[in-house]
């Protein structure tokens, strides 16, 4: 699920300042443990990972930062080599993510007694609004064919529920929208594509 940076607490909008992140939005995930590494998904291109542990109740954070790359045979680091499974403690929210050439990507994972309430709220719709969101999330002649079955009526109702806003020349998914989406999706079980 994403969220958007201004709706984030002081602390982990300081967190992320600190690696100078820039972006609007961030993916939150609520997690029990957590693995410090990015082994699965990260640094190539010339980037590095990073791992920030925040303390929610004082706001004092940690970073810690791999090498650039990624693991080497000559630097251990725990971002890079790490795979230990580990409970976040009480009051703690970590960041992962990747820096480099190709911009900051980063993850916030939250204790599920830490979720910050109204962060992860996903609006509920029906069938007929997600037909009429799922489009957007495709590009190109995909979504010219996709978006021939959508009423001009279905996409008010998106416009006027938030979940969609005009972006030039077309329309593009809101973050409410894309959570819609999701919530949808693992609520059903069913894809568009």
């Amino acid at each position: 699920m994403k969220t958007e940076i201004k709706n984030l607490p002081e602390n982990i909008k300081s967190a992320l300042k600190s690696i100078d992140f820039h972006g609007s939005q961030l993916s939150v995930e609520v997690v029990a443990d957590c693995v410090m590494s990015l082994k699965e998904n990260c640094c190539f291109e010339g980037n590095r990972s990073f791992a920030i542990v925040i303390d929610m109740a004082t706001g004092m954070n940690r970073v810690t930062y791999g090498s650039w790359g990624g693991s080497n045979f000559y630097t251990k680091t725990l971002v890079d080599d790490c795979d230990t499974k580990f409970a976040m403690p009480a009051n703690c929210a970590v960041i992962k993510g990747e820096m480099g050439g190709r911009g900051c990507f980063a993850t916030l994972y939250l204790r599920p007694d830490n979720v910050v309430p109204g962060l992860l709220l996903a609006a509920s719709i029906d069938d007929s609004m997600y037909r009429a969101l799922c489009p957007h999330r495709l590009i190109g002649d995909y979504k010219k064919q996709a978006l021939a079955g959508i009423t001009a009526e279905q996409t008010a109702r998106a416009i006027e529920a938030g979940f969609i806003v005009k972006k030039g020349r077309g329309y593009g998914l809101t973050v409410s929208g894309r959570n819609a989406v999701e919530k949808y999706e693992k609520e059903t079980g069913k894809r568009f594509f």
